[in-house]
């Protein structure tokens, strides 16, 4: 497993036996959105969510297995979790 690409806290969920079914990631590629990505989302059953073409990536939710097979792939840069973000004041 090609650990580099996961973001720490999404390395520590994929090793706990709870881990959800699905979890909301943000996928980074070398090479941006193109058929052969999208080819392995479908292969591994992920759900497309967002193109993200500022950081050559995408939103997705994915297996923890997806996520796994996803990071030994040439294409894939990094895979980090995408938590929910919350703005500053009231």
């Amino acid at each position: 497993m090609r650990e580099e690409k996961l973001e720490p806290r999404l390395r520590t969920m994929l090793a706990d036996p709870g881990v959800a079914d699905q979890l909301p990631v943000i996928v980074q590629t070398f090479q941006g959105v193109n058929p052969q990505v999208m080819n392995m989302l479908k292969l591994f059953k992920g759900t497309y969510k967002e193109d993200l073409k500022i950081i050559k990536g995408f939103t997705a939710d994915l297996s923890p297995k997806a996520i796994e097979a996803l990071i030994l792939s040439d294409l894939i840069k990094a895979i980090s979790y995408d938590a929910q973000m919350s703005g500053f004041g009231g």
